[in-house]
């Protein structure tokens, strides 16, 4: 995989723009979102909002084209298509909103939105990384995570707030639970199984 080059900046702020404008008009519709901020002129979350008494930001990503292969090696054993990369730094951004944090991702070559919230993001499974770059002439490394799409609390092949919705929901009503959350596609070991 090649270094970051500035055009590649420019085209990808580009198409981020049209996306984040649809979400933001589909997210200003939904009578049960309230004080819905949108925040993408800024280097913070897209968007924020209170849905049942309580605060909740998203950022919302696209997955353009397919990976090269360079970063298809970092996970040989997911398909390509369930790959999806995100900035360390976003990633931190989604998990430091204490709970409230989701990302929602528009795959465009599979055709699909899905949404993860915070226990898909910090329990599931993901492949961190480097990538370099260069800023002004000079060579700089980011950091990337590469995570599983296959464990997305909810997707569609069209965005709504109802999906959304439910991924809050569903992420809500296992806040306080016990039992290990169940990441789609992901494996739990277990030690001390009575009668085991």
């Amino acid at each position: 995989a090649r270094a970051r080059r500035q055009e590649d900046w420019g085209r990808d702020l580009s198409g981020a723009r049209a996306v984040e404008a649809f979400v933001a008009e589909e997210l200003r519709r939904d009578p049960s979102l309230h004080a819905v901020e949108d925040r993408t002129a800024g280097f913070e979350l897209d968007f924020s909002f209170h849905f049942r008494g309580m605060p909740v930001t998203l950022d919302v990503k696209e997955k353009r084209q397919r990976y090269s292969r360079g970063v298809q090696e970092l996970w040989p054993e997911l398909s390509e298509r369930d790959l999806f990369i995100v900035d360390e730094t976003v990633y931190r951004r989604v998990v430091w909103q204490g709970g409230g944090g989701y990302l929602v991702i528009h795959d465009v070559p599979g055709a699909r939105w899905l949404v993860l919230g915070p226990w898909e993001l910090t329990l599931g499974h993901r492949v961190r990384y480097g990538r370099w770059g260069d800023r002004r002439g000079a060579p700089f490394l980011k950091g990337k995570l590469l995570i599983d799409l296959s464990t997305a609390a909810h997707g569609a092949a069209d965005f709504s707030t109802e999906l959304v919705k439910r991924a809050i929901e569903g992420s809500r009503a296992w806040r306080d639970r016990v039992q290990p959350y169940p990441v789609p596609g992901a494996s739990l070991r277990e030690v001390g199984r009575p009668g085991g």
